[in-house]
């Protein structure tokens, strides 16, 4: 069992900065979060970006880790509520819409994992302490994962959704597994046939795992690839 404790704390003088101190079992840090956009409840956005960035980004549970034995303890109780509504896909489920996509990671690769609300702040060790590492939100963060011809790879919400409608027979916590394996076993890039190549301006690559017949497309981006669809071949 592996168990994530978050709490959000407002920065001084900075109404869209937020500390979130974090623990995991005797180790305990403070990740940055700077909310930058226009959205509502900031605070949210802060604590769940800075959740699915440390278990999908840093991965500090490895990169097999799924919502199966997992327990995320939080401080903001809609968080709670955004993965319920996510899992359900009810956008109206929580009367905030706009945090769904923040939370989608909650309802795909990490779906089932119990979610906890607690205010207890007698674990932080320095409340006021310098942030170990800071990060920027924009938009939703995406998960990671290695392909190992290519290297560290974004994977876009929508080719999660899409590879879970092709494998809705399985858990979402097994999808991703799959997605894994098919990640790392994939070495032949061939062309992506027209119907699931990208746009002319954003020129794809599809790369397949021999053994288990699946591909997926990339996109090349600034910072690491995307994928942005997976598929049977």
């Amino acid at each position: 069992m592996n168990i994530l404790t978050t709490y959000c704390a407002l920065v001084a003088n900075e109404p869209r900065s937020f500390d979130i101190h974090w623990r995991h079992g005797q180790r305990s840090e403070t990740l940055r979060v700077n909310v930058q956009n226009d959205l509502p409840d900031p605070h949210i956005v802060a604590e769940l970006s800075a959740l699915h960035w440390l278990l999908g980004q840093r991965s500090i549970f490895g990169e097999t880790q799924t919502g199966k034995g997992l327990v995320l303890t939080v401080s903001a109780g809609a968080i709670r509520k955004v993965a319920r509504a996510s899992v359900a896909s009810d956008p109206a489920g929580t009367g905030k819409p706009h945090l769904l996509p923040y939370g989608h990671f909650l309802a795909t690769r990490f779906a089932g994992a119990a979610i906890v609300v607690s205010h207890d702040t007698t674990w932080l060790k320095t409340p006021n302490g310098t942030p170990g590492e800071t990060i920027t939100v924009r938009q939703p963060l995406r998960s990671l994962l290695t392909v190992p011809a290519v290297g560290p790879v974004e994977v876009s919400a929508h080719a999660l959704d899409r590879f879970g409608q092709r494998l809705c027979q399985l858990e979402p916590s097994e999808r991703w597994r799959l997605l894994r394996r098919i990640a790392t076993g994939a070495r032949q890039r061939v062309e992506p046939p027209i119907n699931h190549a990208p746009a002319a301006n954003r020129p794809g690559e599809l790369w397949v795992n021999p053994d288990l017949r699946w591909g997926f497309v990339l996109v090349r981006q600034k910072t690491r690839p995307v994928m942005v669809t997976a598929y049977a071949v």
